[in-house]
């Protein structure tokens, strides 16, 4: 393998969780992120570097991963829905409360120090292990859920376009009633 590069073993599916499903605010990044077989990971800012002047996309990294296990890949997705709900409440910034400002920044910072440390792990060529795989999982689904409700309750309640507002309802609801399924299957068990 050359610099910047690595393969790591796929995670294992009993561990995998689903994630509740947020649309892409746009196009997939596949297109993007994929050269000659190489996942290119992002350089993802922080959270006020976003709200202050962010681009429209996840600016790329120097890291390159071969053969993609899908854990990477679904890390790599929530950071992109993060990020683009981050720029969908961006326009919301003045009339939000310090306290919801707060919170959501450090739901987007959560999220983005797992993906970096994983972009870190890449870039050395560290073996990850089983364990390490569904940590990883798990930490980011748990930033990803609570950040895109903390995201969508603030757009919500905020946003003056009854479009965006309805939206952001719906996922609401929906991710509520994927939360209760998983509870409901935790409970039969």
């Amino acid at each position: 393998m050359s610099g910047g590069e690595s393969s790591f073993s796929q995670g294992n599916p009993e561990h995998q969780r689903s994630l509740p499903e947020i649309p892409p605010t746009r196009p997939s990044q596949d297109e993007d992120t994929m050269r000659n077989d190489r996942f290119i990971l992002w350089a993802p800012p922080s959270f006020d570097v976003v709200m202050r002047d962010a681009p429209p996309n996840l600016p790329p990294s120097d890291v390159h991963v071969r053969d993609v296990p899908p854990w990477i890949r679904s890390l790599h997705e929530q950071l992109e829905r993060a990020y683009q709900q981050v720029l969908e409440f961006q326009q919301l910034d003045a009339q939000a409360s310090q306290g919801e400002l707060a919170s959501i920044k450090k739901q987007y910072e959560a999220m983005r120090s797992n993906y970096l440390t994983m972009s870190q792990m890449q870039r050395s060529h560290l073996v990850t292990s089983q364990d390490q795989i569904v940590q990883f999982q798990h930490r980011m689904e748990v930033a990803s859920v609570n950040f895109s409700k903390e995201v969508q309750t603030a757009i919500a309640k905020l946003s003056g376009d009854a479009e965006q507002r309805g939206r952001a309802i719906q996922l609401l609801i929906q991710m509520t009633q994927q939360q209760a399924a998983k509870l409901s299957d935790v409970d039969q068990r």
